[in-house]
């Protein structure tokens, strides 16, 4: 099953990705380096905060915050994000602490 997972979640074409308490990259997909012209080792233990837009953070961090104390099931955030040398990418996110 493990290999199911990882084979779909590689091949998502939507950003895909696991964060640390501290919302650092744990695990993310290719399409996160496609939205965001990063590459994989750039994102990797990088913060999802140093690549949301001003505007943006506090609502990522109550989100974040809520996420991590177990409150919700699962939220929804649309944050943009700074791409490298790109203009802002506008996503919509699905947070959910992780089981």
């Amino acid at each position: 099953m493990a290999t199911d997972f990882a084979h779909f979640f590689d091949l998502s074409l939507d950003p895909l990705a696991t964060f640390d308490r501290e919302g650092h990259f744990a695990e993310l997909n290719p399409a996160w380096t496609e939205a965001t012209g990063f590459s994989r080792d750039d994102l990797a233990g990088a913060a999802l905060a140093d690549l949301t837009h001003p505007d943006d953070q506090l609502d990522l961090a109550a989100t974040f915050e809520r996420v991590v104390q177990g409150d919700h099931r699962a939220l929804r955030v649309a944050l943009s994000l700074q791409g490298r040398g790109a203009p802002l990418v506008r996503l919509d996110h699905e947070l959910s602490p992780r089981r």
